[in-house]
């Protein structure tokens, strides 16, 4: 890099070289590339390391750990699984052979060759991580097809993986054999969209000796969220190697269809619903044109039949009840009617605990209980909405912000003398900032218990929401917010209630261009106003003055380019102390004067500008001072 002060003019030559492509599924591009062998140690007897693995035999597999995680698809990977039939799996285990390379129904899958292989009597697959003169991980077949086992009639070929998610593919040498099949070898996401046939576009592997191919990731990913509802826990999984228990952004390529599904930990929760982009109680198949979040609601359940499930209502249990059933509820109160019309026997029992083992209370039924067929046994149970005697029960009221919920929910009345633990459920996207007993605060527990009850009691869970402000760009921008919480400058968060109605503005200085917001649904660059139903983070993006024109008054822009094509004959342009990365083409019939190294009011120069593009000078007269130009 060296310093200069010039008048230039030259011509620059740029010339394109484009590679042919043989396949795209639009998420990867596979090409044809300069034949390459990397190879591995390739041998059965040296010891095994956290960078150097193998197996062999028939129908084997083997885990290996990734030195970094390996993005296929969207999806990043810690471990892959290798197989002897020439495949790499993602997320599932164990060995295939001759499968559809579209959907195999089992996983996201790497196939150099789609065949019935063994190396039970000669080679197997080795697994070498490298790291001169770039890091890669090599899976290097030395194999027989299961039709040749033990004829010495070997076949070479291998994957390489590479930190930034390319693929490629090396094919050395192959023994000629009549009997050769190739099912189809390639890169497959497993959902029958995403996928890229090297058989179908290249012709069956076994004849593509020293020959090679690079997949390398041309297409864009979208994100799948779930965020969790309700009072009770569980999981969604997926028709891929993902799942949520809480809530986390899963990669996927765009316009990828991912089925999900509900899953209770227990009987005692209840899966309610989807919201969002599916609705209904089965399955949700999601298409992800777009960045996505699906709630999925768990209700911890009030009743429950033994053996069976749970519910959230006393009707509702009894409607699934079998004769000789009994039915338990919590000590909490029911604002509904029960109507026995069934001709079969059951029991209904009150006054339980959240897990339904102890009877710690009485059941509130504040509705009307009628008996029009059958045989019931009711114990523990108060019908109507009276208050209990204070000397046999004792009532706590528990309720919640929204936001979060605690559990149990409502009015328990229980037994003096006990203790009761209620448990806080912080929904997807809040937080929880405050528990209140009888008013006075006890911190931010997970649950609270009340021992020896004497007394009634309130407990309340207080949420919030919160927004994160982002800020991206060169130069000053201060981000205030109404009500007057953040100001970013120093303070670039806070917590808000659900609900709230919250108004950003940014405030570039005088050297700076504020370009706009992004995220919370905020875009422009006007004010940002957006309801905080969830953590929200807003990114405030802009730019910093590069070049003045010096004139009454100056006028700034953020690209030199922009500086050279609005001066007149003769101006004189500064520029900032900075490493600028663009290219510049004088190309005007005109004479401008561009000085760098100038400080943020270019008042004084302190420095030189690092310029890191071309210079190109067509016609015209520029002088340059105070430029370093790096190649």
């Amino acid at each position: 890099m060296k310093a200069f002060s010039l008048v230039l003019t030259f011509f620059l030559l740029i010339l394109t070289v484009s590679a042919s492509i043989a396949a795209t599924d639009t998420f990867y591009t596979l090409t044809s590339t300069t034949a390459s062998w990397d190879g591995t140690s390739g041998n059965r007897h040296l010891p095994k390391t956290v960078d150097y693995n193998y197996t062999y035999g028939d129908d084997e597999s083997i885990t290996y750990k990734l030195p970094w995680g390996f993005t296929f698809y969207g999806q990043t990977f810690d471990q892959i699984t290798v197989d002897t039939n020439g495949n790499v799996w993602f997320g599932v285990s164990g060995s295939a052979k001759s499968f559809s390379l579209a959907n195999n129904e089992r996983g996201s899958v790497i196939s150099a060759w789609n065949n019935d292989l063994s190396s039970y009597y000669y080679g197997g697959v080795y697994i070498q991580r490298k790291s001169s003169p770039s890091e890669r991980v090599v899976i290097e077949w030395q194999t027989e097809t299961y039709t040749r086992e033990g004829l010495l009639q070997p076949n070479q070929f291998e994957i390489v993986l590479y930190p930034n998610g390319s693929i490629r593919f090396d094919y050395k040498s192959f023994t000629a054999d009549t009997a050769n099949k190739d099912f189809g070898s390639g890169i497959s996401f497993n959902d029958g969209k995403f996928f890229i046939n090297l058989t179908t576009d290249s012709g069956s592997v076994f004849g593509l000796a020293d020959r090679s191919y690079l997949a390398t990731v041309t297409g864009a990913v979208k994100t799948l969220d779930i965020a969790f509802d309700g009072t009770g826990t569980g999981a969604v999984s997926s028709n891929h190697p993902v799942s949520w228990t809480a809530s986390k952004p899963a990669f996927f390529p765009t316009g990828a269809q991912i089925t999900l599904q509900p899953m209770t930990d227990s009987g005692a929760n209840i899966f309610e619903g989807w919201s969002g982009p599916c609705n209904g109680k089965g399955t949700c198949t999601v298409q992800l044109n777009e960045n996505t979040v699906v709630t999925a609601r768990f209700t911890r359940s009030n009743v429950w039949i033994d053996g069976k499930w749970g519910y959230t209502g006393l009707q509702e249990a009894y409607n699934a009840a079998v004769d000789g059933d009994v039915i338990k509820a919590q000590a909490l109160t029911f604002a509904e009617d029960l109507n026995f019309n069934r001709p079969i026997s059951v029991g209904l029992d009150g006054g339980y605990n959240f897990d339904f083992n102890d009877r710690v209370g009485i059941t509130t039924l504040t509705g009307m209980m009628s008996a029009a067929d059958g045989v019931s046994n009711v114990g523990s149970f108060q019908v109507g909405a009276g208050e209990p005697s204070p000397s046999t029960f004792f009532t706590i009221d528990a309720t919640s912000t929204l936001g979060g919920s605690i559990t149990p929910l409502g009015r328990l009345t229980l037994t003096p003398g006990i203790n009761y633990t209620f448990k806080m459920y912080t929904h997807t996207g809040y937080k929880l900032v405050d528990v209140k007993v009888d008013g006075v605060s006890v911190g931010t527990p997970g649950a609270f218990t009340f021992s020896n009850i004497t007394a009634n009691h309130t407990i309340k869970a207080f949420y919030v929401a919160r927004l994160f402000i982002a800020k991206s760009g060169d130069g000053s921008v201060t981000v205030t917010s109404a009500p007057a919480v953040i100001s970013c400058g120093s303070t670039c968060f806070a917590d808000f209630v659900p609900g709230t109605t919250v108004v950003l503005a940014a405030a570039p200085d005088g050297y700076t261009a504020f370009t706009g917001w992004s995220g919370g649904g905020c875009s422009g660059t006007a004010t940002c106003t957006l309801t905080m139903n969830a953590d929200t983070t807003v990114m405030a993006s802009y730019k910093a003055s590069h070049a003045r024109i010096v004139a009454a008054p100056p006028k700034d822009f953020d690209t030199i380019q922009a500086a050279y094509d609005v001066a007149g004959d003769g101006a004189t342009i500064l520029v900032r102390d900075l490493t600028i990365q663009e290219d510049l083409s004088a190309n005007a019939a005109k004479k401008i004067t561009i000085n760098g190294g100038y400080d943020v009011n270019y008042a004084v120069g302190t420095g030189i500008t690092v310029l890191k593009g071309s210079l190109t000078i067509v016609t015209g007269e520029v002088t340059i001072n105070g430029f370093a130009l790096q190649e």
